[in-house]
């Protein structure tokens, strides 16, 4: 009688876990994108009411090539990365604040554009000049 009882426990204990993890899952909130996305070949263009994930683009682009870079911070936080295909880093900016400057390409090479957001608000452009 006693196996019976803590059969059915372990199985109120099962179902009860079961249960409390599918509420913890329904409640997380994952990636989140609500704005304007424009990546063309020598273009990364983002305009967001909300972000939270990461968004990439990769250009091709030549040595001496000059890029414009305007950084509209509103809300939240947003990391921002620019590699080369070794991975040598072109800029970084960790929790990145309002700002416009220009990246000058050192090499020929495929560069690899990263914009991480949590809970931002905002905009980033990387435009190749012409």
């Amino acid at each position: 009688m006693f196996a019976k009882g803590r059969l059915c426990m372990k199985r109120f204990y099962v179902v009860l876990l079961g249960l409390w993890c599918a509420f913890c899952l329904v409640g997380c909130k994952g990636p989140a994108f609500n704005g304007r996305l424009e990546m063309h070949g020598d273009r990364f263009y983002l305009d967001y009411a909300e972000f939270t994930g990461i968004q990439t683009h990769q250009m091709l682009l030549h040595e001496s090539s000059v890029i414009n870079v305007v950084i509209e911070s509103v809300s939240g936080h947003i990391d921002i990365y620019v590699t080369d295909s070794r991975g040598a880093v072109l800029y970084q900016g960790n929790d990145a604040d309002s700002s416009q400057f220009v990246l000058v390409v050192p090499r020929t090479d495929t560069y690899f554009f990263k914009v991480a957001g949590k809970k931002a608000k905002g905009s980033v452009l990387f435009q190749v000049r012409k």
